[in-house]
């Protein structure tokens, strides 16, 4: 058992994900990867499931049992593909995708749940970037397309 355990905890580690179980009767942080860490900017040493810095796209807080991990330790129902935000402690957002699902219990143990964990921040900027272009592409098919003239046409 404790050889599955190192191989678990050294794919863990070499994943480019955050990984996270989570459960137990106190419902905590049990395990989790580098990646995990870095995404949240932290530490998730026992941290209660709670308090894990998660909140909504538009930065408002998940109502009382509704952020994903509690969700699934509440209803066993996974949560798939979810956008959200990382509050992290030095001030910066990460913008993340969540799947979060419940882990097999044996008899009579307390639920559990793994928490993937992927920051998206770089794709969305590069979304946001491709409607900008677009936007600016649209504008100067609306001028006549001649951004050169546009220009040379704008006063000094």
């Amino acid at each position: 058992m404790d050889d599955e355990r190192a191989r678990l905890a050294a794919a863990w580690g070499r994943m480019p994900i955050g990984l996270v179980t989570t459960g137990g009767s106190a419902r905590r942080v049990l395990m989790w990867n580098r990646e995990a860490d870095l995404i949240f900017g932290c530490p998730l040493e026992a941290l209660p499931v709670r308090d894990l810095p998660l909140v909504r796209v538009d930065r408002t807080p998940y109502p009382e049992g509704e952020q994903p991990v509690e969700h699934v330790l509440a209803t066993g129902e996974p949560v798939i593909a979810e956008r959200a935000l990382v509050a992290r402690p030095d001030g910066t957002w990460a913008d993340v995708r969540i799947n979060a699902v419940p882990m097999i219990a044996r008899d009579g143990a307390a639920p559990s749940a793994l928490l993937i964990i992927e920051d998206v921040s770089i794709q969305t900027r590069h979304e946001r970037d491709a409607r900008l272009l677009a936007s600016v592409g649209d504008a100067l098919s609306e001028v006549g397309g001649d951004a050169p003239a546009l220009l040379d046409a704008t006063p000094s």
